[in-house]
């Protein structure tokens, strides 16, 4: 054990890049694998290696004891900092990059090695370095750990014959220091809504500062508590119905003033399309209700209906009506691509209401249909579709009526709230709620208490923009809510019909009003983030954001001289099993190797991450209910449900082909038919084994389940493409690193977090079996 933290001992110096006290600390700042092969010497020599990871934005006095603490239990500490693009933590966060952090870590005496790491979590690294101790600070001893990210990392630890340690330090916080200081708060906490403060237990006696706390956990709420309120809205049957919008983004590089005119010329350079209007607040709502079902319409054009659908979450069944009168709405905005300031917009609009045969065949349809839905959500924009008729259709037949009638450029003035008979939910901005009222100056909480009486609303919200949101019960009740900043704001279009599809059904679910409020000021703060309606907001992503850690609740560290641990932390001179070139399963004893084999399966089972097509994080059980959702979608179309894989991923495929359509009814396939196969790769290229035939065969709408342990494979990431490019859905299922390609390609991404082959197949293989049991269980 060293005996000082500023001097190593010989046999540890000897395998460090240069002295600890010399200059040009860069040295000491090593790739990830290159730390991982570092370990693994200082282990065949006996050494013992302690491990400290966390973002360490702002370099101060606590990181630096904290620092030295750990170094204290080893002979080697190393450091591992969190990847720019995975802080969380509000604010313009990171204050410094990953870069500057790594050096300013490798710059102090006690630590001889850091690396930036790859996952957003340490979980992953502490399986990769194998550390004997993985070091903590004080404050994480008792913490709440509502997302189960410190639970991964003790996971972990035990998984490689480690073991946790805490430090006793004083305790500082980067961020209260950056906000003190520099003006980077992170503000989810600070602007927690109002009643959540006042429900908040009082503060106890000084304590030392932690990090801030989501405002659930500031209003006394665990996660358990949240997602048993949001399951609660799960079970709504919802119709979703209002004017389809297309929004375009066209991103323009300015050239300069035009030499015979006084306009800036501006380069198109990029552009892209998103399902606004209704589609994105379906979208939304479909994150959280379980059957969500779509009523709208569109022009005459052909291809706009396959742009919807295939924009559409799978979960949601559509009935679009056309009016063969005029085009879709179509909402161009172009942008200065250094800046993403808004130039100008063009909009494509009905020039009059639906024709009179449309909306009786619209009319007839709801008087149908809508009885059978808990909720009915309006998005009124004002663009020709929901006329007087239809308006009267949806206050006649929905048992529960929540009601968007939206104020812009195009209907300033003509589409206000009041035209609806009955409202039982509203949620509306304060202009629009003025306009409604006729009032300019008064009281905003006096406009909304007639506007709900006017239309014996049970529930009347008015989102203010800045200032957070009011809301009003029937009972008299009145809850102020304060935004839930985030000032990362990427683009502001969106965030009101965000706060609408979460805070609408929660209030229908029978929510309490302020829980209401706070989920749809959540919504609207993680909107702002993302690009107009590039994606919907994740039920999981809302349930991270407000339940960021705080308050006491022990860790379970299981006692170090615990059987499964004595096990684990055999030392590496007993007879062992040698550990694979992939660094898994962890070494044990001969005996102990097959349970310690299973014990990481199961660990790495659990471990099965989801992402959505943009690389937003979803919770497991949504991942493969959209997945089951996608198989449904493409059987009730007639299309198909293909597999492509290689060498045992080939064999998946095929095996999976023929019980998706023996089992479920399914028209799938499998390209691993020889003939065709090597009349590609010789005829072609190899890499086009799976690309050609997709090219032949894919329809849009079929479904693409492209399997690879790697991710890298050629011809598997050519094949994803070509099926993007075919209007295909696509799910992905990789392994090995985390930044592998096919990640990147899929509408879900099915990851497992595995090194070795042996595992990732067998999980994959799994999770392709879980999906069909799913669709069957959901859907026959």
């Amino acid at each position: 054990m060293a005996s000082s933290v500023l001097h190593p001992s010989p046999a540890v110096a000897e395998l460090l890049p240069v002295p600890p006290a010399a200059p040009g600390a860069e040295a000491r700042v090593v790739d990830l694998d290159e730390l991982a092969a570092r370990c693994t010497e200082f282990r065949n020599r006996g050494l013992k290696v302690a491990h400290c990871h966390g973002c360490f934005d702002l370099m101060h006095p606590g990181h630096i004891k904290h620092f030295e603490a750990a170094k204290r239990f080893a002979d080697v500490l190393v450091v591992t900092v969190t990847p720019d693009r995975f802080v969380q933590k509000g604010g313009n966060r990171p204050a410094f990059p990953e870069t500057l952090r790594a050096y300013s870590i490798a710059s102090l005496a006690c630590a001889d090695l850091v690396a930036v790491n790859r996952w957003p979590t340490a979980g992953e690294t502490i399986r990769l370095l194998r550390p004997a101790f993985f070091v903590k600070g004080q404050e994480f001893e008792t913490l709440k750990d509502p997302t189960g990210k410190l639970q991964e990392e003790v996971a972990a630890v035990q998984a490689v014959g480690g073991q946790m340690r805490f430090t006793r330090e004083q305790v500082f916080s980067s961020t209260a220091l950056l906000g003190a200081h520099f003006g980077l708060e992170d503000r989810r906490a600070e602007d927690r809504p109002l009643s959540a403060q006042s429900r908040a237990d009082a503060p106890a006696a000084a304590e030392p500062p932690r990090a801030a706390a989501g405002p659930v956990a500031e209003a006394a709420m665990n996660a358990a508590e949240l997602m048993r309120e949001i399951g609660a809205i799960a079970a709504l049957r919802v119709c979703v119905i209002g004017d389809t919008i297309i929004d375009e983004y066209h991103h323009c590089e300015p050239l300069g003033m035009a030499s015979k005119s006084s306009v800036v010329a501006h380069r198109r350079e990029a552009e892209e399309a998103h399902a606004g209007g209704v589609l994105a607040i379906a979208n939304h709502v479909a994150e959280l209700c379980g059957q969500v079902h779509l009523v709208s319409v569109l022009g005459a054009e052909a291809d706009r209906e396959a742009f919807v659908r295939g924009h559409l979450h799978p979960g949601i069944e559509a009935r679009f009506f056309t009016r063969p009168d005029a085009s879709s709405v179509v909402k161009r905005r172009y942008l200065n691509r250094r800046n993403g300031q808004k130039l100008f917009e063009i909009n494509s609009l009905p020039a009059s209401d639906l024709p009179e045969p449309i909306q009786d065949e619209v009319i007839g349809y709801l008087d149908k249909v809508l009885p059978e839905f808990d909720l009915v959500l309006v998005a009124d924009y004002g663009h020709g579709f929901l006329g007087e008729g239809i308006v009267g259709a949806l206050a006649r037949n929905a048992r529960c009526l929540a009601v968007n009638a939206q104020t812009n450029s195009a209907n300033a003035g003509f589409n206000l709230v009041t035209r609806y008979p009955r409202a039982d939910i509203v949620c509306i901005d304060e202009l629009e709620a003025r306009m409604a009222a006729g009032s300019r100056d008064g009281a905003i909480e006096g406009v909304a208490r007639r506007l709900r009486d006017a239309l014996d609303a049970r529930a009347f919200v008015v989102t203010l923009g800045s200032r957070g949101c009011i809301a009003l019960g029937q009972d008299g009740q009145s809850v102020a809510a304060a935004p839930l900043h985030d000032p990362r704001l990427v683009d502001a279009i969106g965030a009101g019909d965000a706060f609408l599809s979460y805070c609408a059904p929660a209030i229908a679910a029978g929510l309490p009003l302020d829980m209401a409020a706070l989920l749809g000021n959540a919504a609207g703060a993680l909107a702002v983030q993302i690009v107009g309606n590039r994606r919907p907001v994740r039920r999981q992503e809302l349930i991270d954001y407000l339940c960021a850690p705080a308050g006491p609740m022990p860790v379970p560290v299981p006692p170090v001289d615990s059987a499964a641990t004595a096990v684990a932390s055999m030392p590496a001179a007993a007879p062992s099993v040698p550990a694979a070139p992939t660094l898994e399963p962890p070494a044990a004893g001969a005996d102990a190797y097959p349970d310690a084999y299973y014990r990481d399966f199961v660990d790495r089972a659990r471990r099965v991450r989801v992402t959505d097509g943009s690389g937003g994080m979803l919770d497991f059980a949504g991942g493969v209910l959209e997945a089951s959702a996608a198989i449904d979608a493409a059987r009730r179309t007639g299309r198909k449900v293909m597999f492509i894989g290689n060498g045992a991923s080939a064999a998946i495929a095929s095996h999976m082909a023929a019980d998706y359509a023996k089992n479920g009814g399914v028209r799938a396939l499998a390209f691993n038919d020889a003939a065709l196969l090597t009349a590609v790769s010789n005829d072609i290229a190899y890499e086009q084994v799976f690309a050609e035939p997709i090219r032949l065969f894919a329809e849009p709408g079929d479904l693409l389940v492209a399997i690879s342990s790697s991710g890298r494979s050629p011809n598997i990431l050519y094949g994803s493409r070509m099926a993007r490019d075919k209007d295909c859905r696509v799910i992905t299922l990789s392994g090995f690193r985390e930044d592998n390609p096919l990640r990147t390609l899929g509408d879900l991404n099915f990851y497992v977090p595995c090194l070795s082959y042996g595992v990732t197949e067998v999980l994959h293989h799994s999770l392709c079996h879980c999906l069909l049991d799913t669709y069957l269980n959901q859907y026959t």
